[in-house]
């Protein structure tokens, strides 16, 4: 059984792969968490960038903060500067964004993100692994190629890797305060 934390991602991955969930689907919500696991990326406090709100008269106020990547599992932990915990009023996972009721001076994020585009990718790949061994015939006057699932299954995972990233890797600017 998948993680309840994990529904906004796998619906994701549904519908990149075209994909619905049913009787027909052809992979199951466990494999599809599985797919995103191994494209997952542990989160240690990273600083948030705050989004500044300009009040009348000048004043700006940081209510809204949001992360260098994307797509986190419902899971994550939000600290101020100090490490105490911090509850917002609104998360959007999908963009990295979250939203306080009051102004906060510094935001960090403990969690996991995940690369959604790497992830379909993987499940199109073991898709067309699953129909390597399928084979065209012709029956009743009709021919009925499923080379044409292959073929429209590669254009898929060819995009979908072109979105993808780059396992995780961000580059960080590094200051020394001591020299």
């Amino acid at each position: 059984m998948p993680r309840p934390s994990m529904a906004a991602l796998i619906a994701q991955v549904r519908l990149l792969i075209a994909d619905p969930a049913g009787d027909s689907a052809t992979f199951t919500d466990d494999e599809l968490q599985a797919f995103l696991d191994n494209n997952a990326v542990d989160v240690f406090y990273e600083p948030l960038t705050p989004v500044p709100t300009v009040e009348p008269g000048g004043a700006t106020q940081h209510l809204v903060w949001h992360a260098a990547a994307g797509w986190w599992e419902a899971n994550e932990a939000l600290v101020d500067d100090g490490y105490y915990p911090l509850t917002p009023t609104g998360a959007d996972r999908q963009r990295g964004r979250w939203t306080f009721a009051t102004s906060q001076n510094g935001v960090r994020i403990r969690g996991v993100r995940y690369d959604v585009y790497m992830a379909a990718y993987e499940a199109v790949q073991a898709w067309k692994a699953k129909l390597k061994l399928s084979y065209d015939f012709s029956a009743d006057g009709g021919n009925y190629r499923r080379s044409q699932m292959l073929a429209a299954l590669d254009e898929l995972a060819t995009s979908l890797r072109s979105m993808a990233g780059d396992g995780g890797a961000l580059a960080v600017k590094m200051e020394r305060w001591d020299v």
